[in-house]
């Protein structure tokens, strides 16, 4: 096997994925509403700070002096720490106490349902099989939130030589930072949880994956190299979640290979990293056929080439923004006559002026029928005035013109073709003005259809090999290539005493091949895995038992196994009696034999038809093949169309709408509905939408409960679970309402903890 030092410079890549659940930007901060206060029934013994019992208190939270060491850093790769001394304060609201429950039996909300994407409800025991449910236990469960003033994200949460600690990068000035901070917060109950350091990372260096063994914490964080064209790889490491130690490393990439971390994990035998290396096609020039001439076209960097095609001379150069009229920072207006940029307007002025004109000019109706609107009672023009001109878009007639807003004379007009697609492309000779080249789009289009016909077969040229990196300390590594047979996605890792288990899955032709990879004693070896249909995503131990929670062939399931290559069912989740949708995101151990899996459970509201109640008579819409049902008191239908029966002007005699009102006739009486009515109802639909339940399914070894998440507010990223001390921590994330109204952009990191009632 071959070695791989630290100290190499890297030449391989990484996604530009700031989170670890392998999925393409997974950043879960949900917005929601704001903090709000749960009502008591004197049972809750929280303390507020004038000493008085209540469900909400603060605390401010006293991180620990920095120690006296310096952090070590690899060359050129600088660990910069800031100590954060006035430390936000951490909200704490109590839950209610959730009741024991048992056999599937609902019960009642401690607190109001928010019809909010993203807000944590009492949803009520998980249908788990079609007859019975496991029986619920009684925890007490507290909401602790600590703001920040960017975006955050909570990718690790664990134990810590004695101390619980969560790993979370940050972004200052909100997601389109290129800068990203590294932050640890430190609890020693899973209560009081302070923000102990902050360490901003180089520019342009992103944390991707964070894994721990108890002694020390790995993050491994990517940045991209403009000079070479890759990305780096960089690991830190800290004993104590204050003081990190970085480290470039080198992953063995071949050349115009890119390497992505897909997997990690760590252990007693040190850490494993699965990767997986990827070779592209080089994206070649298009080259455009002109008889004479070519246009080369490099989309890579936005510019072209003029060559001569006999002799594959340029004759000139140029950007893009030369010949296509995209991009840029406004819609260029353009005279047809000579090709001259008039004025830019920015996207913003020209998107207003175009929703000021279709928000005032006619009108239909909002409900979910076809309706004629009035006729115009002006002639339909958008008029925009910027830069001492006036544009106005008549999109009936295809036509704009251009004003000069000073003297009212006509700078210019055209076909709005001409005014979205710009000047058809001309190449000039720069020194003497000569046009070298002018051609129409229509033969602009038709060379380009003909280029990529040509060039098409390039983009299926494509290699990918998974690779197994172990290391005993962070710094000497040693590689274990998967066999190309084998080669595919790391679906798991997971530490055991001596080493570490990977599933490798690859999908083929014939169908898709699963093996198990052990480390032992320093040594890989792999065996044929069973179960074909099982995808297990996350794996923890639990004495000498796996359990790995995913997808099974009915859906999500939690399996064990003693050896990570048979696996045999606990119990999977069957379709939801409300129909919400579940998975299991997460599986945690306290170290005891006690096992937890995190459900996270989802309720968008299925569709429905629109019914209105006005004036004794029920409006049904969109009920099936039947566009409009109007029945009355007694139940008699009245009127009915189904969607043949509209005209070729779309709408049906019976049914108008003029100044904000559809009008119904219905046999002589002529019934109207407001579009205020008729927003309400459509809204009233989706009153339970985005309600989202959080659960643990609990095992002591022998049988399984279900402890049910019975405190409020916005949550997003429900993968982090931790077990310590009879206590269940779920890790995740909230969106600040109030700094986001106050143009600030800002989260909080939430930590959800439950304490058993009762034993």
């Amino acid at each position: 096997m071959g070695q791989v030092t630290p100290e190499s410079a890297a030449r391989a890549g990484w996604r530009w994925f700031p989170l670890n659940v392998g999925t393409a930007l997974a950043l879960a901060l949900i917005a929601s509403l704001l903090a709000f206060l749960l009502s008591s029934d004197g049972e809750s013994t929280a303390v507020a700070a004038d000493g008085d019992e209540d469900h909400v208190r603060t605390r401010l939270a006293e991180p620990d002096q920095p120690p006296a060491t310096e952090p070590v850093g690899a060359p050129g790769i600088p660990v910069e720490e800031t100590v954060v001394t006035s430390a936000p304060v951490a909200t704490v609201v109590t839950g209610e106490t959730a009741g024991l429950r048992g056999g599937g039996d609902s019960a009642a909300s401690s607190f109001a349902v928010l019809a909010m994407a993203g807000e944590l409800t009492d949803m009520g025991p998980t249908e788990v099989g079609f007859v019975t449910n496991f029986p619920s236990l009684a925890y007490q469960w507290d909401r602790v939130e600590i703001p920040t003033s960017g975006g955050v994200d909570v990718v690790w949460l664990g134990e810590l030589n004695g101390q619980l600690v969560a790993a979370s990068p940050t972004w200052e000035s909100g997601w389109e930072s290129s800068t990203q901070s590294l932050a640890t917060t430190i609890s020693t109950d899973g209560i009081e949880w302070s923000p102990a350091f902050v360490h901003e990372l180089p520019e342009g260096t992103w944390v991707a994956r964070v894994v721990g063994d108890g002694d020390q914490i790995y993050a491994l964080a990517q940045s991209w190299d403009e000079a070479t064209g890759q990305h780096r790889h960089y690991l830190y490491t800290t004993s104590d979640g204050i003081t990190w130690a970085a480290a470039e490393l080198d992953l063995g990439a071949e050349e115009n290979e890119h390497v992505y971390i897909e997997n990690a994990a760590a252990g007693p035998a040190g850490i494993v990293l699965a990767a997986s290396y990827e070779t592209y096609p080089e994206e070649q020039p298009v080259l455009l056929d002109f008889g004479d001439l070519l246009v080369e076209l490099d989309h890579m960097r936005s510019t072209y080439r003029l060559l001569d095609a006999g002799s594959g001379e340029p004759v000139t150069s140029g950007a893009f923004e030369e010949v296509f009229n995209w991009g840029g920072s406004g819609q260029r207006v353009f005279d047809p006559e000579s090709g001259e940029l008039l004025v830019t307007i920015p996207y913003e002025i020209w998107e207003q002026a175009f929703m000021r004109y279709y928000e005032g000019y006619g009108g239909v109706s909002p409900l979910p029928i076809p309706t004629p609107s009035p006729e115009p009672v002006e002639p339909p023009a958008i008029t925009i005035e910027y830069d001492g001109v006036v544009v106005t878009v008549d999109e009936f007639a295809g036509e704009y013109t251009v004003i000069d807003s000073g003297s009212g004379a006509e700078v210019a007009s055209g076909r709005m073709d001409y005014l979205y697609q710009g000047p058809p492309p001309q190449f000039v000779d720069p020194d003497s003005g000569e046009i070298l080249l002018s051609v129409t789009w229509d033969q602009w289009y038709q060379a380009e259809e003909q280029a990529y016909r040509q060039t098409e077969a390039r983009y299926h040229e494509y290699s990918h090999r998974t690779a197994l990196l172990s290391s005993a300390d962070g710094d000497s590594w040693a590689v274990e290539a998967i066999p190309t047979r084998s080669g595919g996605h790391v679906s798991y890792l997971v530490a055991t005493d001596d080493g570490f288990l990977a599933m490798v899955s690859s999908y083929g032709e014939f169908g898709d091949h699963r093996a198990v990879w052990t480390l032992s004693d320093g040594e890989w070896s792999s065996t044929e895995a069973e179960g074909s249909e099982l995808w297990v995503y996350q794996v923890a131990r639990a004495g000498d038992r796996l359990f790995g929670v995913g997808d099974g062939p009915t859906g999500p399931a939690l399996w064990t196994s003693s050896d990570g290559i048979e696996w045999m069912s606990e119990f999977a989740i069957v379709p939801q009696n409300d129909g919400s949708y579940v998975s299991l995101t997460a599986v945690a151990s306290d170290g005891s034999g006690s096992v937890g899996a995190l459900a996270h459970r989802e309720k968008w509201s299925e569709y429905q038809p629109l019914v209105i109640e006005k004036d004794g008579y029920t409006f049904t819409f969109e009920d099936g093949e039947t566009a409009l049902t109007v029945t009355d008191a007694a139940g008699a239908v009245v009127l009915t169309a189904g969607w043949s029966a509209f005209n070729e002007n779309g709408a049906i005699d019976e049914v108008t709408w003029d100044d904000g009102v559809t009008y119904f006739d219905l046999g002589g009486r002529v019934v109207g509905v407001t579009d205020e009515e008729a927003y309400a109802a459509m809204e009233a639909r989706w009153t339970d939408q985005g309600q989202l339940g959080l659960s643990v399914f609990v095992s002591d070894g022998s049988t399984w409960s279900e402890a049910i998440v019975d405190v409020g507010g916005g949550f997003g990223g429900a993968r982090q679970l931790y077990m310590i001390d009879g206590k269940i921590i779920i890790a995740g994330t909230h969106w600040n309402e109030p700094q986001r109204s106050a143009g600030l952009e800002g989260s909080s990191l939430v930590m959800i903890v439950g304490t058993p009632i009762g034993g």
